[in-house]
């Protein structure tokens, strides 16, 4: 797939991975893809642990930290990758129903929306920092 925006300048291919569940690829196949990339895009999850194996200079995008903001930007600090993630006041969070009756609710357990121009952005501001051209797959 072909993503083009002009309002961010970004004229970019990109693939979608899913590193769970039946049709996931074994580990090290999962590896071997992400070591041959230096942007790794995902949701908060144990997926981000992947970026250690970027081809470095790198970069990883956590689309959202989901509260916790500090776990994967500490992650990435350690292997010498860029960080970044969509700041809070763009990103919906709605939470289950039953919220209430429950004692304890992170935002990990909720289904969120986020703000295209943020990511757009975000992506930008890498593939910028990374020098990628354009036209690199992500």
């Amino acid at each position: 797939a072909v993503v083009s925006t002009q309002s961010t300048g970004i004229n970019a291919e990109y693939g979608v991975v899913e590193f769970n569940g039946p049709s996931a690829p074994h580990y090290p196949a999962q590896l071997r893809l992400v070591s041959s990339h230096r942007l790794l895009l995902s949701v908060h999850g144990a997926a981000l642990t992947h970026s250690a194996f970027l081809r470095q200079p790198a970069a990883v995008f956590e689309l959202y930290d989901a509260g916790e903001d500090l776990c994967y930007r500490r992650f990435a600090a350690l292997f010498g990758i860029h960080y970044h993630t969509i700041e809070r006041r763009n990103v919906k969070v709605v939470y289950p129903k039953d919220r209430q009756q429950r004692k304890w609710v992170t935002p990990k357990e909720g289904n969120y929306t986020l703000d295209i121009g943020s990511v757009l952005a975000g992506v930008k501001r890498l593939m910028d920092l990374l020098d990628l051209p354009k036209h690199e797959e992500l």
